[in-house]
């Protein structure tokens, strides 16, 4: 399959030729936003899922746009990431675009699979030992498997009215003639009927039971994590109607979205597992059989944020991290009512940090002028954006002191590992970014 290689934020170094070949959906796919894709395409997956209620409209940020000038065409893209394939319904044209982020200097992607195991799967980065395979970036679905499950089971099991089939003397439902004359002839005491029940044993549970399994057949099962045994054990023990057999008809019946309020999490959990099962573990790098595009796209900059967030928690840091659209947590512009909410990344009592998808140099005024507020109403002293840096030297800009009440901004970047060639060397190297960023902002400052 033809591949286009490029990264984030490109306004026009990647130039394509012979786009008359590639499948309609690529075409179409130009210039459409990233929600609107998503719930025209279910196999695409897209972070953060609930995109209507992320900050800053990432439901309307654009995956790519083409544009002809001169007999030439170029692809531009913005703050997404990942990747998708595009094909046409017979499959004779297919094409996969990868972007991956322009901080990141393997063609393995190694920091866009490091932060998103890190938000949704850190105890993969842990204790799975074969990393060293030529891209990792196929078992990704899977390894994001376990972060989704436990965000689902939140909320308890997914229960859900499912009709069952029987035959025996119990009648409890609707008589099945059909199915008795074919069975229970000559009659021997038995009667078909079905049963309409409300259970854990339905076909959302059968199908995550049969991820289960198919992770369980790659020894991918994080079996050092108590609470994802645990999950696993209850979804074993409530879907005793679940055989491997059954994945068409499972397929089947769980193509609708789940759209209960209370079970919200399943959604993204039940695209999760559609897209591992299709195959029998097929990854976003097989073919999928049923969608015309489909991928993991990621909004990098919420990416950055998140991962910062579990980076400070790992290391004890006392921070406040309310997340935009948070219902707690937030700040007030004004001290007699509420109506005026703010949602710093970061803060506590001495700082406000900001966490910003950019290089070093591109903080513009209204970065600075929000960080400021965020100080005035904290009555802070030390505003940080945090960036990433691929760069080895000068992490640290001290940009000036304030006028007015005092206090200082800073750029502080972390290095991101270049010179790996394998993702578990990269995940050490992060590490110890990690622990140097976290350091400086705990010490470096006093």
């Amino acid at each position: 399959m033809p591949s286009i290689h490029t990264t984030d934020n490109n306004t026009g170094d990647c130039k394509l030729a012979d786009i008359a070949d590639f499948p309609p959906s690529f075409h179409d796919a130009a210039g459409k936003s990233i929600g609107r894709l998503a719930a025209e395409n279910p196999g695409l997956l897209v972070y953060p899922h609930d995109l209507k209620e992320a900050d800053e409209k990432i439901d309307e940020l654009i995956l790519f746009e083409l544009n002809n000038k001169n007999s030439e065409c170029t692809l531009t893209t913005g703050n997404l990431c990942g990747i998708v394939g595009f094909q046409e319904e017979d499959k004779e044209r297919r094409v996969k675009l990868h972007i991956k982020s322009r901080f990141d200097q393997s063609d393995e992607q190694f920091f866009l699979q490091y932060m998103l195991l890190k938000k949704f799967n850190p105890t993969v980065l842990k204790y799975h030992v074969n990393w060293d395979s030529a891209s990792n970036f196929d078992l990704l679905p899977k390894l994001l498997f376990p972060g989704h499950l436990a965000q689902a089971m939140r909320k308890g099991m997914y229960r859900a009215y499912h009709r069952f089939n029987y035959n025996d003397a119990n009648v409890r439902g609707r008589i099945d003639i059909a199915r008795h004359m074919r069975e229970n002839m000559p009659f021997a005491g038995k009667i078909s009927y079905s049963m309409r029940e409300f259970t854990h044993d339905n076909p959302i549970n059968r199908l995550i039971r049969h991820t289960l399994y198919i992770l369980e057949q790659d020894k991918l099962i994080p079996d050092k994590d108590k609470e994802f045994m645990e999950f696993s054990r209850l979804f074993k023990q409530n879907t005793p109607s679940w055989k491997p057999g059954d994945l068409r008809q499972l397929l089947e019946q769980t193509s609708r979205p789940v759209n209960h309020p209370l079970y919200t999490d399943y959604e993204p959990l039940r695209r999760l597992c559609r897209t591992i099962v299709f195959g029998d573990g097929a990854d976003i790098y097989s073919d999928n059989p049923d969608e015309n595009i489909f991928g993991v796209v990621v909004d990098m900059a919420w990416l950055w944020e998140e991962y910062l967030d579990v980076c400070f928690k790992e290391n004890d840091m006392d921070l406040i991290h309310p997340g935009n659209r948070g219902k707690s947590d937030w700040i007030s512009v004004f001290r007699d009512n509420n109506q005026s909410k703010r949602y710093p990344d970061f803060y506590n009592g001495s700082l406000v940090i900001d966490a910003k998808y950019k290089r070093r140099g591109s903080i513009n005024p209204d970065d600075d002028n929000r960080m400021i507020v965020y100080l005035f109403l904290l009555r802070s002293q030390t505003g940080i954006f945090i960036y990433p840096n691929e760069n080895t030297s000068d992490l640290l800009n001290k940009m000036g002191e304030l006028n007015g009440y005092g206090g200082a901004l800073y750029e502080l970047g972390m290095q991101i590992s270049s010179e790996q060639e394998n993702f578990s060397d990269f995940c050490k190297e992060m590490k110890k970014s990690e622990n140097d960023l976290c350091n400086w902002i705990l010490h470096g400052r006093r």
